[in-house]
């Protein structure tokens, strides 16, 4: 381990309450949805879909009750698992995967039995170093995951939506066209946040960050604006190169511009209550489904 900024759950008792108070809401606002049966038919549209030559990370470990996209607890680990490196998807893992590539290159040694074989990976995301971290034998070496501010994560993961026509990711694509919400727009956004409210889980770009810390995580928690600080250590305290380690010094988080920003999220779901005129005030929604965020980052602040 290189420090412990934060760890993975709440670590007050106000947090505590204050998400508690948070699920309550939720449980209250999902009264009478057909939760168990709505996820049910969705994993089974993804097993079906897995069968495809064209496959999701999601594919990997379909015996966790999951939506799309990565498997709670993927990993992209070393050679000789010096490094444990969790990427949560919308908070920088490119660079993450590309620091992860060079280190697993340079981390000496012949491979684990635990990684994922190359065959078994989906075509659109051969890794070098993918495996869970529930098949790994210890982490002895440095493990780490960034994290970002719930609000930004947001407003990014709903820029990407509308780009989801032109990539690969097939099945991305077909959860968002069954929900409806293959064009971006306030209506369809807080409609996505209605739905979110009752299933958390069918999106990976949306699903709250703390629902990809797998049981037994100990690792260490970095606000993602501290990536360019933090890698080049990992790559130190993992016993990389310098080389290694000054290579990703100088790198940028990628940024995708556009509608909606980030300070206008909760104001733009309160224009669409205004025509739809919902039970249950969207903002609200919103700050309680991803309250345990909040209560487990704690250098983040939640919005009024």
């Amino acid at each position: 381990m290189i420090f412990v900024i934060v760890g993975g759950a709440p670590s007050s008792k106000e947090s505590k309450r204050w998400m508690r108070a948070a699920e309550v809401g939720l449980e209250k606002a999902c009264a009478g949805f057909r939760l168990s049966a709505a996820q049910r038919n969705l994993i089974a549209d993804g097993r079906r879909f897995c069968r495809k030559p064209l496959r999701d990370m999601w594919c990997l470990d379909m015996d966790t009750v999951r939506g799309f996209g990565h498997p709670q607890g993927m990993v992209y680990v070393g050679r000789n698992a010096k490094f444990v490196y969790l990427p949560i998807p919308k908070v920088a893992t490119t660079t993450g995967r590309q620091w992860s590539r060079a280190a697993f290159r340079e981390d000496s040694g012949k491979p684990g039995n635990y990684l994922i074989p190359e065959a078994k990976k989906p075509v659109a995301d051969r890794m070098e170093g993918a495996s869970l971290f529930r098949l790994l034998p210890s982490t002895q070496g440095v493990a780490f995951a960034f994290v970002r501010d719930p609000l930004n994560r947001f407003a990014s993961a709903w820029r990407e939506i509308e780009a989801y026509g032109k990539s690969r990711r097939e099945w991305g694509k077909y959860v968002l066209g069954a929900q409806g919400f293959a064009n971006a727009t306030e209506h369809r956004m807080a409609k996505c946040v209605r739905e979110l409210a009752c299933i958390r889980d069918w999106n990976e770009h949306l699903t709250p960050q703390t629902f990809f810390l797998p049981d037994g995580w100990t690792g260490d928690l970095a606000p993602v604006d501290r990536l360019p600080s933090f890698l080049p250590r990992a790559a130190r305290a993992a016993n990389l190169s310098e080389a290694t380690a000054r290579k990703f010094a100088a790198l940028e988080v990628n940024k995708r511009e556009g509608w909606p920003r980030p300070e206008n999220i909760l104001a733009e779901l309160d224009a669409a209550d205004r025509v739809d005129r919902p039970r249950v005030p969207t903002r609200f929604l919103w700050c309680w489904i991803y309250a345990r965020d909040y209560a487990a980052f704690s250098f983040f602040s939640p919005p009024p």
